[in-house]
Formats: C-alpha cells, sequence, structure tokens
C-alpha cells in the first residue's frame, strides 16, 4: 500500500533545488503542467506526490528522479537528526 502521508524530505529537496534554479512556484507548475496550488501542497508538505508526479517536477527542475530522490534522503536524514537533538535536550531538561 503506498504511503499517504506527506514527505518531508521530498518537500524540501523541491523546494530548495527549485530555489537554487531562481524558479518560483508558478514558473514550476507551468513547466511541470501541474497547479500552482499542488505544487505548494507538496512544497508545503501537505501532500504527498505519486512517483509520476515527483518525475515531472525533476524533469521541470532539470535533474534526475535519481538526484530528486537523492537530496530527499539527504534532507530526511537532516530532519531525523534535528529531532534526536531535540529529544536529547529534552530529556536533559
Amino acid at each position: 500500500m503506498p504511503r499517504q502521508e506527506p514527505q518531508p524530505g521530498v518537500a524540501l529537496a523541491i523546494r530548495d533545488v527549485r530555489i537554487e534554479k531562481g524558479l518560483t512556484q508558478e514558473e514550476l507548475a507551468g513547466r511541470s503542467k501541474l497547479h500552482l496550488t499542488w505544487v505548494g501542497r507538496i512544497e508545503g508538505g501537505k501532500a504527498n506526490p505519486s512517483w509520476g508526479t515527483v518525475r515531472r517536477i525533476a524533469q521541470a527542475l532539470g535533474i534526475t528522479l535519481g538526484k530528486l530522490a537523492e537530496l530527499a534522503e539527504q534532507k530526511d536524514r537532516e530532519l531525523a537528526e534535528g529531532d534526536e537533538d531535540e529529544d536529547d535536550d529534552d530529556a536533559g531538561a
């Protein structure tokens, strides 16, 4: 069964690459042939896009799907490390 919850690493990777490329959400939506609201929901971590949608976004960003997945995994690790740091802070309180 596919995951239903949003994937924050994917959201952050898409947003970061879009900003790095100097694109607005509107420009990314147009290039990927997605509705602007959908792009905003994906980047905001409120939607879990299909792999087909992620592939279209990667193509619109000019990167491979593999590179976007690699960046998403990196973001997920960074988020997990941040959560661990917060847990450590809570334990010391």
